[in-house]
């Protein structure tokens, strides 16, 4: 008997260690930027879109293209904007935008070029 209650005075102790800490305070909520078609911006936007919406499961499809579709400038809504908000849709609209963008060698040669248009450094000093 005496097993059992040094067992269940355990069972007790584990019971009221917490299974998360919680910060004494609140953290900002986190927005899913606009995605205007620069490719060096879609990373971000693909990153933060992904962890907030896509991968959110209690989301719809519905309301997953109504986020993306509100959240798209330019040329990536142009490419998206003759889709409907439906379910069907969102897989679609998200493809076509990950085909357009997710292109690293593009990316790159982007970023190459910035490197490349910084100005010389005149005479040991940056102007």
């Amino acid at each position: 008997m005496n097993a059992v209650t040094n067992l269940s005075s355990k069972i007790d102790a584990a019971s009221s260690i917490p299974d998360t800490v919680k910060p004494n305070f609140k953290l900002p909520t986190i927005s899913v930027p606009f995605f205007d078609g620069n490719y060096e911006h879609w990373p971000t936007f693909n990153d933060i879109f992904l962890k907030l919406i896509h991968s959110n499961m209690s989301l719809s499809k519905v309301e997953k293209m109504q986020y993306l579709k509100s959240h798209v400038r330019g040329e990536p809504n142009r490419m998206i904007q003759h889709l409907q908000i439906t379910d069907v849709n969102y897989d679609a609209a998200w493809e076509l935008l990950k085909k357009r963008y997710e292109n690293n060698r593009l990316l790159v040669s982007k970023l190459i070029d910035k490197i490349l248009d910084i100005p010389p450094i005149q005479g040991g000093v940056y102007n």
